[in-house]
């Protein structure tokens, strides 16, 4: 009902003595898929409001694999490998199309972030946002929601990235990337976003102790 827009975003669920006999089914399945969608982030419990219907953002999408990230420390090690399969080849869908408004906030972004770097903070919030413009500029909602999860996913490993440790280095790097994309270089974008996460990746295997995999070219 959900996926068909049935019930949408805000949406009380109906009484669960109906929803039962609409499906079909027991009181007690009935409750169990609603305790599974409520873990999936699809339905929220509010006091006083029943059961209503959300639209899940990434950090929802990310609940359930937090506890097998905690459990399974090596799993983080896939994740930073997925992100370098896919973040280059979006740098590459940016370049392709990027408007003189995108290129604009490409960057506002970067004047931020010199100005945070400037202060002597870190930039973990704006890391986060200059990437999801990345994926913004590419135009693929998909892959916002892909990276949404993804980086909910490495929230707990977020703060000893090298954005964290090295903010000017970063900075460096995300001009490089910046400058590529608005320059309309596919093959500098790709190149600029992976020297970006393999450095990424060095900083986690050193500080987080995950034994690093050979970095090889997407």
């Amino acid at each position: 009902m959900i996926r068909d827009n049935e019930l949408t975003d805000g949406d009380r669920l109906p009484p669960e003595r109906d929803l039962a006999n609409h499906f079909g089914v027991s009181r007690t399945t009935l409750r169990d898929a609603i305790r599974d969608l409520q873990l999936l982030g699809y339905l929220e419990v509010r006091q006083g409001d029943g059961t209503v219907v959300r639209n899940p953002g990434g950090e929802a999408l990310a609940m359930p694999f937090r506890t097998l990230l905690q459990n399974q420390p090596q799993l983080a090690e896939d994740l930073l490998q997925f992100r370098r399969i896919l973040e280059p080849e979006i740098a590459v869908l940016a370049s392709e199309r990027c408007s003189e408004t995108d290129a604009a906030d490409l960057r506002a972004a970067l004047e931020r972030q010199a100005r945070i770097v400037g202060s002597g903070r870190r930039l973990f919030g704006e890391d986060v946002e200059f990437h999801r413009l990345i994926a913004r500029v590419a135009g693929n909602a998909t892959v916002l929601q892909v990276l949404d999860t993804l980086r909910a996913m490495l929230s707990e490993l977020r703060a000893r990235m090298l954005t964290g440790d090295q903010p000017v280095l970063a900075l460096e790097q995300h001009t490089a990337i910046a400058e590529a994309i608005i320059g309309g270089d596919a093959n500098a974008a790709r190149r600029a976003v992976l020297d970006h996460l393999e450095a990424v990746e060095r900083s986690i295997v050193r500080d987080q102790g995950i034994s690093p995999r050979e970095v090889t070219e997407p």
